[in-house]
């Protein structure tokens, strides 16, 4: 029900970093046309306050730009010193104790990713909650590009408002100046 991109994407956001215990989430949103990933989500708790820290990535970009690419999630546990794509596949390490990201697809197309980070005495990421997170995904994706395209649609609705009031002033016009 909500049409504005930031109020939304705030409640969703602060809704999985409770939901999840999380020490910092983000919602990515992918351009397609240039391939720029976009966190217009990412908080972080430090010291009980929330740091909001927006961000801006090319599409190789670490752990999301590999879930973009695999269409796969990620869990990874710093204390099992390994990371787990959902196929099995290590790749690299990162500096939270524990890490779940998985894609936002809608549609046959990955339109962003959503991750959580937490410290170990928070909260261990399990391949049980990927199920879970993996459904609000789908859910959260649709009503994000629902926003997108009513975004779309409205700015295309007014510069056709503003095309046609300059057609009715020059039809209007007594003179050529």
């Amino acid at each position: 029900s909500q049409l504005n991109l930031d109020v939304l994407v705030n409640t969703v956001g602060d809704r999985l970093l409770e939901t999840f215990s999380a020490n910092s989430a983000y919602i990515a949103l992918v351009e397609e046309k240039t391939g720029v990933i976009n966190f217009p989500y990412f908080k972080h708790r430090t010291d009980g306050n929330i740091v909001i820290n927006p961000r801006t990535l090319d599409q190789g970009g670490g752990f999301t730009g590999k879930i973009y690419r695999t269409r796969q999630p990620i869990i990874h546990n710093q204390s099992s010193a390994s990371t787990v794509a959902h196929e099995g596949e290590k790749i690299g390490s990162d500096d939270s104790d524990s890490y779940i990201g998985v894609p936002m697809i809608v549609g046959d197309k990955v339109i962003g990713v959503i991750g959580l980070n937490s410290l170990q005495e928070m909260r261990i990421y399990e391949e049980s909650d990927i199920p879970l997170l993996s459904t609000l995904a789908r859910t959260i994706g649709v009503a994000l590009q629902n926003v997108l395209q009513f975004e779309d649609t409205q700015r295309r609705a007014n510069r056709e408002a503003l095309v046609n009031e300059i057609s009715q002033k020059i039809q209007n016009a007594t003179s050529i100046e």
